[in-house]
């Protein structure tokens, strides 16, 4: 049995271009947040800041499995289905992290730079999907 060739480029190969374009967009979106979280509250960017604040890293394998279902084919190659998955995506890591939040005790996890990786991520993904979808139609 041959693979099955999708737009110039096996299903396989398909799987494996979105889940390396959409782990480089949350990993450009995790220190971006830390930068911008920084640059809102007067902290220095710096290599002890970024240490103190790794936790926020784990982000990124989160968003990449809340991803999975938009690697389907059908999905990855239709702009409303990949904008829906994007949603549901931010909307979970939005309420888990917000149950973290209000489990954690006080001054524990601060809310904005998960804000901030929600709007990078969102915004780096969604960009790098369309550039997808353009380079393969």
């Amino acid at each position: 049995m041959t693979p099955t060739r999708v737009r110039g480029l096996q299903r396989s190969e398909h799987h494996l271009l979105l889940l390396v374009g959409d782990t480089a967009a949350a990993a450009v979106a995790a220190p971006t947040s830390l930068w911008i979280w920084s640059l809102t509250t007067g902290f220095p960017f710096d290599a002890a800041f970024v240490v103190r604040w790794a936790a926020f890293f784990a982000l990124v394998p989160a968003w990449v499995l809340l991803l999975i279902p938009s690697r389907r084919l059908r999905v990855a190659l239709s702009i409303e289905a990949t904008w829906r998955a994007l949603v549901i995506a931010g909307a979970t890591v939005a309420t888990a992290y917000l149950l973290a939040y209000f489990y954690a005790p006080p001054s524990i996890l601060p809310r904005l730079p998960a804000l901030y990786f929600l709007w990078e991520a969102g915004l780096l993904t969604l960009g790098w999907r369309l550039c997808y979808l353009f380079a393969t139609q």
